[in-house]
């Protein structure tokens, strides 16, 4: 159901919106490269970028991942990270060669293998204050208020054992429709309206509600595949690099 956050924390914590030993095809290089690709050419990717509902089964491109990954994966995409990486991003799940959004009973599990080196190669990125220098700006205009939400997500849906649970029997049923909108399906609106009050109070504070509401999912998700703590260092690892106050504010 996402690499939803594997690109926003790699575009964000790749620029950051995917066991230390490097494989054959590791490159810190290569994806110095691929970012700063990314970054320079953001705008001219975003004006050639499909962003109609049926090819990022979104109505809303301007928020959450999706939007966002199709206009990077023209240069930074899944299997370019992972052939960049040496690692398959996920041991399981619906995803092939490409993100696969079309699934509403099964998610990807995520490889720690992947995540791991991730966060080496950019640790060894965000050192270069010419790289930060240079991404701060699309950082601002692009991530800042995302990644504030998952920062603040992690916070009220990590390890919750009890909407781990319900989310994990409702996978388990069958839909009670034939025919199933992802979005709408029962498994998003469990997780949608188990926290739709966080929702709804950051909404108030001035964040966006959708993000809202599908961000909180996304550490459910990673707490039942075991990679929360993982995908919690790289997005700290962001937040430390291009948005240091609203960390040090928490």
């Amino acid at each position: 159901m996402k690499l939803k956050t594997l690109f926003i924390t790699t575009l964000a914590t790749a620029l950051s919106i995917f066991a230390c030993t490097t494989k054959p095809g590791y490159s810190s290089e290569r994806l110095s490269e691929k970012i700063n690709l990314t970054v320079a050419g953001w705008q001219n990717m975003r004006s050639t970028a499909d962003l109609n509902p049926e090819s990022i089964n979104s109505w809303i491109p301007e928020s959450g991942i999706r939007g966002r990954y199709q206009i990077a994966k023209q240069v930074l995409s899944k299997s370019v990270l992972e052939s960049i990486i040496g690692e398959k991003a996920f041991l399981s799940g619906p995803h092939g060669e490409d993100m696969d959004y079309n699934s509403a009973r099964k998610f990807g599990r995520y490889n720690p293998k992947f995540l791991t080196n991730l966060h080496k190669s950019l640790s060894s990125l965000f050192s270069s204050k010419i790289f930060v220098d240079n991404a701060q700006a699309l950082y601002d205009s692009e991530l800042k208020q995302y990644l504030r939400t998952y920062y603040l997500a992690y916070e009220v849906a990590a390890n919750d054992q009890e909407v781990m649970d319900g989310y994990m029997s409702i996978l388990a049923t069958e839909p009670k429709k034939y025919s199933e909108s992802v979005f709408l399906s029962e498994p998003s609106l469990f997780l949608q309206e188990s926290f739709r009050d966080f929702a709804e109070s950051i909404e108030q504070e001035g964040y966006d509600v959708y993000e809202g509401f599908v961000c909180p999912g996304f550490w459910v998700r990673r707490s039942i595949d075991g990679t929360a703590d993982e995908f919690f260092e790289l997005l700290t690892l962001a937040l430390r690099t291009f948005d240091p106050e609203f960390l040090s504010s928490k």
